[in-house]
This record gives C-alpha cells, sequence and structure tokens, in this order.
C-alpha cells in the first residue's frame, strides 16, 4: 500500500470521527428542537443545511474504506503467495538433501538383504 494512500486512510478516518460526532450532536439538537414545539418542517430544514455539507466527505470515507479492504486483501494475498512460494522452496530444498540419503538408504538395505557370497562378487 502506497504511504500516501495510507495517510489519506487515516486522514479520513480521523474525518469519519468527526463526521460521527456532527451527526450526534444534529440528532441531539434535533431532539430539543421537537421539544421546543418546532414543526417536522422546521426541524427538517434545518437538518439538511448540517447534511449536506457532511455527504461529500461520508461518500469520500466509504470510497476509501472499500479502498483499504481492497488494499488490506490485496497484502493478504500476496502474503499467502509469498508464504506459499517460501514453502515450495523449502520443501526442494529438503528434497534435495534427502534423495542422496535416500539413496544411500536404499543401497545399504540392499547390500544387507544379499547373501555375503553375492557382495564379494559384486564388489
Amino acid at each position: 500500500m502506497e504511504k500516501g494512500n495510507l495517510n489519506k486512510i487515516l486522514h479520513n478516518k480521523e474525518s469519519l470521527k468527526i463526521l460521527n460526532a456532527i451527526e450526534d450532536l444534529k440528532v441531539d439538537i434535533e431532539k430539543a428542537k421537537f421539544e421546543d414545539g418546532e414543526s417536522t418542517e422546521e426541524v427538517g430544514k434545518w437538518g439538511s443545511t448540517i447534511e449536506q455539507p457532511t455527504d461529500k466527505p461520508d461518500v469520500e470515507i466509504c470510497n476509501l474504506a472499500c479502498n483499504l479492504e481492497e488494499a488490506v486483501k490485496r497484502a493478504e494475498d500476496c502474503k499467502c503467495e509469498k508464504e506459499e512460494t517460501l514453502l515450495t522452496q523449502q520443501q526442494k530444498e529438503e528434497l534435495k538433501f534427502e534423495k542422496p540419503k535416500l539413496k544411500q538408504r536404499a543401497k545399504c538395505n540392499w547390500q544387507s538383504k544379499q547373501p555375503q557370497s553375492q557382495l564379494t562378487k559384486a564388489t
């Protein structure tokens, strides 16, 4: 993930906290307005003046959240691929050393099963 993208995401995460606080305050003020006897239309009109400036950042934050999820998934996929590649390389290295051992063991087993007379002829 690019550093610039990460900084944007972190900045917008903080912005989201602020927007949530604004939304909570808006709801509290709307409740107070209703309690003071203001009409639904008046409260709605007042609320829309608060919502309009916060709508655009909401959309941008949602987009960044999606981008972050995709970036995290790509990073996890990349990590898994690297781990699989490393595991495959380790297995190849192990086989590289195990093959001669197995051949030697098979040769020893074969020799131990042969009668002594055949071994002296073979050598």
